[in-house]
């Protein structure tokens, strides 16, 4: 549960005027207030840091370097892209780029291509397409590339390079201001529910300080996504699935995670600093002896679906073109652990046709007509079959698109998902069998019943035509 500010106000203020004019106030308030005091008391008697950072970095080595953001395009968004691009006719680009860039073909093996940059708050620079005059705040450019797989997908990926000042607010933030506090449930004191306090710790309250801090940076690559996506003529990032990729570079040999544990028993560091992120969590061993820690946020506790941080010394490198490419260049989908983005894409559409199948077939089963239910079940598995099929293609060239160091977690991820659209797609097959086959029922049995009408009706035109003749005409 997270802090309110406001509360703290309110629950402090009632706390206060409870201690100072009890006869004012109910006795559980009263007893609420007392405990109060004691929890400010003892608390007054602990030492907290005073800093918090996301990750623990005493040398001050570790830099946020952007944010990666991966959509996929429909065939019309694909093509207003390329006319946003053909309308930004600048020296670098002429007609064979832009075709290159665009071409598509269902027999060539995936690839990505460079759309261009664009920039914030200036003129245009070198390689720009465009730019945005009122830009993010803490990031300077945007980065655009294409991938086109063989399957017809295409994914627009947006690199956003962050400023210095992006990585101060995650690493090494004042937290010197706050103060353990407490929080009733409600407002409205006459509701009995209301009176659950609830208390938080100064560390608790840096944890949430960095989150919010995390949520405001990605707020802010965000708007920007937005106002670029809005230049191209294409829906906001509010009505669409975007894959979100932190990128974090450290001027290390790997990335030391500092056990919290007793801040009395810190070493001087330590004790000064609250780090939020004091274990490896979920990550590939092979990456951490490579220097590469992975986060895929598996169980969404954040609001990102990858945080990677690359741990290198920089004068290890041994050209200055090479120290560039780590510290300044984009994450490209196919250069990249942005690679797992497109398993990410895939997931989500197979989530989705999970949910409608499901609300055909007994989890929250929805009176429709047959006709009606065969059209959806058909929709479910055309668009299933699909995935099943990007899939195929990019596990047929895994070795292509994706660097060797993320295999391991790139082919397991495409594994599981292979295994995922196998099952719903055999359950819709089931389902779209069971209602064919209940439809030809319905067909047979209104044959039948038209059958009957029909010889019902020829008897009919029998008798009628009994009836007209002359039998007296005959038996004479």
């Amino acid at each position: 549960m997270e802090s309110s500010p406001r509360k703290a106000v309110f629950t402090r203020k009632v706390l206060s005027a409870a201690r100072r004019f009890p006869a004012l106030f109910p006795r559980r308030i009263r007893c609420i207030a007392e405990s109060h005091e004691h929890f400010i008391n003892r608390s007054a008697n602990k030492k907290f840091p005073s800093w918090a950072s996301f990750f623990y970095d005493p040398e001050k080595t570790i830099k946020l370097k952007g944010i990666g953001c991966v959509l996929e395009l429909t065939s019309r968004e694909l093509a207003m892209l390329r006319e946003w691009h053909e309308r930004s006719k600048h020296t670098w680009i002429d007609d064979r780029h832009v075709e290159a860039v665009y071409a598509r073909s269902y027999l060539s093996s995936p690839r990505e291509n460079i759309v261009g940059n664009v920039s914030f708050g200036g003129n245009l620079g070198p390689g720009s397409v465009d730019h945005l005059e009122d830009g993010p705040r803490y990031f300077s450019g945007c980065l655009l590339s294409l991938a086109l797989l063989p399957s017809g997908s295409a994914y627009l990926n947006l690199y956003f390079w962050a400023k210095p000042t992006a990585t101060g607010m995650v690493q090494g933030v004042d937290t010197s201001s706050l103060t353990p506090t407490a929080e009733f449930k409600g407002y409205n004191l006459f509701r009995k529910n209301n009176l659950a306090v609830s208390y938080y710790r100064s560390d608790y309250l840096a944890g949430q300080m960095l989150r919010d801090r995390m949520a405001m940076l990605e707020d802010d690559a965000f708007a920007g996504l937005d106002n670029i996506l809005k230049k191209i003529g294409m829906p906001g990032s509010s009505c669409r699935y975007i894959f979100k990729g932190w990128d974090f570079i450290n001027d290390s040999d790997r990335l030391i995670f500092a056990d919290q544990g007793n801040s009395n028993q810190l070493d001087d560091y330590q004790a000064q600093e609250y780090v939020y992120r004091t274990y490896q969590g979920a990550c590939v061993r092979e990456l951490l002896s490579k220097g590469v820690f992975l986060d895929l946020n598996e169980f969404k506790s954040e609001r990102y679906d990858l945080l990677e941080v690359r741990s290198q010394r920089y004068s290890s490198f041994g050209r200055e073109y090479d120290l560039d490419e780590f510290t300044k260049s984009a994450n490209q989908i196919f250069d990249s652990v942005m690679v797992v983005s497109l398993p990410g894409h895939f997931y989500y559409k197979i989530k989705c046709q999970l949910k409608i199948l499901e609300k055909h077939i007994g989890f929250e089963l929805e009176n429709t007509h047959c006709s009606e239910k065969q059209t959806k079940l058909f929709s479910i598995i055309e668009n299933l079959t699909l995935v099943k099929d990007e899939i195929d293609q990019l596990r047929k060239y895994t070795s292509w698109v994706c660097p060797e160091r993320y295999l391991a977690v790139y082919e397991g991820r495409l594994n599981g998902l292979s295994d995922f659209v196998l099952k719903v797609l055999a359950r819709a097959d089931r389902e779209y069998k069971f209602v064919n086959d209940k439809i030809n029922i319905k067909i047979v049995n209104s044959n039948r019943h038209y059958s009957l009408m029909l010889g019902v009706f020829a008897v009919v035109q029998i008798a009628l035509a009994c009836l007209a003749i002359d039998w007296g005409k005959w038996l004479n």
